[in-house]
């Protein structure tokens, strides 16, 4: 490995990342990140020549960056270990990759990586698994952050990495951003935090297998920006066509699924029945006014015209375009769109079960 004199999270950094396959662009070329980032989006970035766009205004990145430095701080309170800044580095023998780990783990002889993370405690069941017949729970990394912690292995050549993640609710987390970012000492908003949210240390242990494998889809993914090809774009990872008996983990996730989509009927429900009854009040007026609620109107909505393009542009080629060119003109105006997959659920039984 070589380390590299860039400083992390800076516009210096975004920019020397957009040279190499960085760990976090590694779950996203798997596919592990379809409703965030695919691989055609990694593609498009590493190939374009615009200045990049700091991600913290993404409330999401932000977050994990202002917290950082609390997680590192409940990690060290916890295990009594020192941390140390790591730089960003990049692989003596595929120089397309690199990684920029959270920190170095200091201690008695004892150096691994350490990976910080935050997440909304109603995801925690993405972070646990069950291990024997008596049900007994422990935590896991999820797989899009496995992948990343694999790939930092891969470039620094380690053999672990610890993850340290904070579970806590939307408020709390805005809370905390806020505190940090309004100058709150980090001892002070520790000793807030540590009662109210929820904190694990998680090893990684590093798989020489994935990482070969890892390694080479990588090795094809670069050879196809360099080449000035974007990967085919697909929303969601490949469809096997197999339908399988869900896991633990999946079951849960399954329940969550139903009983949000039954209490989403049952507010769809609720709303209409209120707005039928607003609606009767309102009567033959505009609408009814409260100084704490707002204004609510039942309003004629005007006529709109629209113009139905697709049948002019066939009327107008009809009359004055050959018919032998027609195909070659309509041609030239379709476009095809890439292949994505449907998500169907059995709402019908779940209604009536």
């Amino acid at each position: 490995m070589t380390a590299l004199s860039v400083k992390s999270n800076t516009a210096e950094w975004l920019k020397e990342r957009k040279l190499y396959i960085g760990a976090s662009d590694a779950p996203a070329i798997l596919g592990l990140t379809p409703n965030w980032r695919s691989a055609r989006d990694v593609a498009k970035d590493k190939m374009t020549d615009f200045e990049p766009v700091m991600e913290e205004e993404n409330k999401f990145f932000k977050r994990g960056h202002v917290l950082e430095p609390l997680v590192k701080y409940m990690y060290m309170e916890k295990t009594g270990y020192e941390l140390v800044d790591a730089p960003m580095y990049k692989h003596d023998t595929y120089s397309w990759m690199s990684a920029t780990p959270d920190a170095w783990i200091n201690g008695d002889g004892f150096e691994a990586l350490l990976e910080c993370k935050t997440a909304n405690r109603y995801t925690k069941h993405d972070w646990v698994d069950v291990h024997d017949e008596d049900g007994d729970e422990y935590f896991v990394v999820p797989l899009k952050y496995w992948v990343q912690v694999q790939h930092q292995m891969a470039v620094i050549n380690q053999d672990k990495v610890y993850v340290a993640v904070m579970f806590a609710g939307e408020d709390l987390f805005d809370m905390l951003v806020q505190m940090l970012e309004s100058g709150e000492d980090l001892g002070s908003v520790y000793k807030l935090a540590k009662d109210v949210v929820e904190f694990e240390v998680i090893e990684v242990e590093r798989d020489e297998e994935f990482i070969t494998k890892l390694i080479k889809i990588e090795s094809e993914f670069w050879s196809s920006v360099e080449s000035g090809v974007l990967p085919v774009e697909l929303k969601y990872m490949s469809d096997s066509g197999a339908v399988r008996v869900a896991n633990y983990d999946e079951e849960c996730m399954l329940t969550d699924l139903k009983t949000s989509y039954l209490q989403k009927l049952l507010a769809e429900e609720d709303f209409e029945e209120c707005a039928r009854r607003v609606r009767e009040a309102i009567g033959q007026d505009s609408g009814i006014y409260s100084d704490f609620i707002g204004k609510v109107t039942y309003r004629k909505s005007r006529a709109k015209r629209t113009t139905n393009w697709k049948s002019l542009a066939q009327d107008v080629m009809a009359k004055y375009v050959q018919a032998d060119e027609q195909d070659e003109l309509t041609s030239r105006y379709t476009t095809v769109s890439d292949v994505s997959r449907r998500f169907c659920f059995p709402y019908q039984y779940w209604k009536q079960n």
